[in-house]
Parts: structure tokens; sequence; C-alpha cells
């Protein structure tokens, strides 16, 4: 008996919830970078 080649619906439900995670939490700190950086070229 061969078995299937390929990933199951598991394991890809599975990286896909651990890229979003990992996502969810660099946005949010890429844009304080963004901001930062805004603030440090504003003129005073």
């Amino acid at each position: 008996m061969q078995h299937a080649k390929g990933y199951t619906l598991v394991e890809i439900l599975t990286a896909v919830v651990i890229v979003t995670i990992l996502v969810s939490m660099a946005v949010p700190l890429y844009e304080k970078t963004i901001e930062r950086s805004r603030l440090a070229e504003a003129p005073w």
C-alpha cells in the first residue's frame, strides 16, 4: 500500500493559524515603527 503524498487539511489549517498569529503580532509592531520614523522626520 502506498502512502498519499501531500498535506492533510489539518496540517494546512495549523500552518494558516500559526501564520495568522504571527502576522497579528507583527502588524502592530510595524505600525509603531512607521509612526516613530514619521515623528523622527517631522520638522520641529
